[in-house]
């Protein structure tokens, strides 16, 4: 951990949106893909991305998924990247 002050802590509740935008934005889903997703506002998915860079003390969303990371508040999936290019693959015209 850095010298940064830890705006996180470990234990602290994050609503199911929160992780589901963060897991969302880690499988590289952008934010009209995530609030079609999760049936709400692309407004409200903006803030909600404002609202966790803030707390994760981030300038961009790679910074923020990466401190969620690797302070435990979701978990590094490769299988799940990999799905993404998959689908964007096909979706291409590929297989």
């Amino acid at each position: 951990m850095t010298a940064r002050t830890r705006l996180m802590p470990r234990g602290t509740h994050m609503s199911a949106k929160e992780r589901q935008t963060l897991r969302l934005l880690e499988g590289g889903f952008k934010p009209l893909q995530i609030a079609s997703k999760l049936d709400v506002t692309r407004s409200y998915i903006y803030s909600l991305i404002r609202m966790l860079r803030a707390r994760f003390d981030a300038k961009t969303n790679a910074q923020m998924i990466s401190r969620a990371i690797a302070e435990g508040i979701i978990s590094a999936d490769i299988k799940w990247a990999e799905a993404r290019k998959a689908v964007a693959f096909t979706d291409e015209g590929g297989i």
